[in-house]
């Protein structure tokens, strides 16, 4: 979260019924993580929210910051996000009450693209680093969360190697503690042990050492390297780094110096980078622009953002291919990793756009709250 409001009495508009707490057999029937407690340890129910101070419907409640980075904005700052998304939701339903023909609501991409799509491009273009927009080969790929949008980075960038003549660099690889999406069916190596159901549906992936804050401090993280890559360059597609680590490394940033490091000894093996930057994307991580691997002067293949791009209210997330779109679209290709929803909301679109936009007004906010817990934390 980048700022908060202050706390304040729980409140329940008069036009929506209060809500309340999960009946037993509503409770029942719940399979989820549950903060990853085992199945059918069920969550509470939310009733109100004011910036960090959320309100459960049975009376308690908690202090959340940023949830797990997917909220940003709250109080008025998000009220002027989601105004054009309301309003233009009022006149679609204006007129299907009418019977008349509504602006859309979803759609389906395969069929069209929604209207809002090209505003959203635009701004985004504004935030992406110069070696992106100078070049004019990029594109984007928009999916409804992050591990999609991480796969749909990884294919791009296989593309992108069979585009260039190397169909036989298929090996994705990411580091030895590392979050991408749901253990069980995305790319990451968790903290703990899959069990063997989670196991067997997981993605094929390599496994590179890399500098996390677990890793023995006096073992040769460059001496890994070094083996790890004769073994596995020659087949080597792609690796996934995240500049700032997720949970797996409790938001711990690589050093910048073994980043770049890292990223060219992948280059040089011929590998293709994805900067996983979900969690620490939208500038969150207080260095200035959108992007944390911009901001070190790290120049990646695929760029992913996600998490709170969209208000932190729509589920929305994307890859951005920054170069070989020409070359792609020359050899035909086409991106599996799509479905019915990715780019489909207009009301999603609307946020997104009115979050970039909004971004580097709060650039000066985010530093300071950076800086705020400081000495609590030396």
């Amino acid at each position: 979260m980048w700022w908060r409001g202050a706390p304040s009495r729980r409140v329940v508009s008069a036009a929506a019924p209060a809500p309340r707490a999960l009946s037993a057999t509503a409770a029942s029937r719940i399979a989820s993580r549950a903060d990853h407690g085992p199945l059918l340890n069920v969550p509470p129910v939310i009733a109100t929210k004011r910036g960090i101070e959320h309100t459960w419907a049975d009376g308690g409640g908690t202090l959340s910051i940023g949830g797990a980075c997917s909220e940003a904005f709250s109080g008025a700052a998000l009220a002027k996000i989601l105004r054009s998304g309301h309003d233009y939701e009022a006149a679609a339903l204006a007129a299907l009450e009418d019977d008349a023909p509504a602006p859309a609501l979803v759609q389906h991409t395969s069929a069209a693209l929604p209207a809002q799509y090209d505003a959203f491009v635009a701004e985004l273009e504004t935030h992406l680093p110069a070696y992106v927009r100078g070049g004019d080969d990029w594109c984007v790929s928009l999916q409804v969360e992050g591990a999609s949008a991480v796969m749909a980075a990884v294919e791009l960038l296989l593309h992108a190697q069979q585009a260039r003549g190397e169909a036989g660099r298929v090996g994705v690889a990411v580091a030895d503690r590392s979050y991408h999406g749901p253990p069980s069916t995305s790319l990451g190596v968790p903290a703990g042990a899959l069990d063997v159901a989670a196991a067997g549906i997981k993605p094929a992936q390599l496994v590179y050492p890399a500098p996390h804050i677990f890793r023995d401090p006096g073992s040769d993280v460059r001496a890994a390297w070094d083996a790890w890559f004769d073994e596995h360059g020659p087949t080597l597609g792609c690796v996934v780094v995240e500049p700032q680590w997720g949970s797996s490394c409790a938001a711990a940033p690589w050093d910048p110096v073994l980043l770049e490091e890292f990223v060219a000894r992948a280059r040089a093996a011929g590998a293709l980078v994805v900067a996983d930057e979900i969690m620490c994307g939208l500038g969150r991580h207080g260095q200035g622009p959108l992007f944390l691997t911009d901001a070190w002067g790290i120049e990646a293949d695929c760029l992913t953002f996600g998490k709170a791009v969209a208000g932190g209210v729509f589920p929305m997330a994307g890859a951005v291919l920054t170069g070989g779109t020409k070359a792609l679209r020359a050899g035909g290709k086409k991106l599996g990793q799509s479905h019915t929803y990715a780019a489909a909301s207009p009301r999603a679109l609307l946020a997104a756009t009115a979050t970039l936009r909004e971004v580097p007004a709060w650039r000066d906010n985010v530093v300071a709250a950076g800086a705020a817990p400081g000495p609590g934390l030396d």
